[in-house]
């Protein structure tokens, strides 16, 4: 039999990498936040945007369990639909001139949204895992046969956040 200090309610306060995490926890209108309370039975407190990126979870012990692993799994979803790709310095303006018909053309074909950080020299490609990694091997293509001999040795893939080697 357990005990009331085994059944009472705990608070767990979860740190995540940044507010775009927070944004994809919540989901479109709340959905996966809501979601998350419904597998768990968990109450969920997302951090706002002027707090450390954060969720403060409250429940029993098991409904924290359940809350972590459905974090734990929304978390490598996140990962496999963010990308980050390092571009060379000549490759911006291949894919932003021309009113950046190139990028958008890559975007329209792969179904993914690509941003450009232009001081970090980074794309950003998001959206299905099948389609990130088909904008990413067409950016790929398109800077390495326009800029081959810069493309070759400086190409680099990660999630956002995190580049590694592609």
């Amino acid at each position: 039999m357990k005990t009331i200090d085994q059944l009472a309610d705990r608070t767990l306060p979860l740190p995540l990498s940044d507010s775009q995490v927070v944004g994809y926890l919540i989901g479109d209108k709340g959905v996966t936040a809501r979601e998350l309370q419904r597998v768990s039975h968990c109450t969920c407190q997302f951090s706002s945007k002027s707090e450390d990126p954060s969720v403060k979870l409250t429940g029993s012990p098991e409904e924290l369990e359940i809350a972590k692993h459905y974090i734990e799994a929304k978390l490598k979803q996140y990962e496999r639909e963010n990308r980050s790709m390092k571009l060379p310095e000549l490759g911006l303006p291949l894919l932003l001139n021309d009113q950046a018909k190139e990028l958008q053309r890559v975007q329209q074909t792969t179904h993914t949204r690509i941003t450009i950080d232009k001081e970090q020299l980074i794309a950003m490609v998001r959206g299905t895992e099948e389609n990130v990694n088909k904008a990413c091997s067409q950016l790929t293509e398109l800077l390495s046969l326009r800029l081959p001999s810069l493309w070759l040795h400086s190409n680099e893939v990660g999630s956002w956040g995190q580049e590694g080697r592609m």
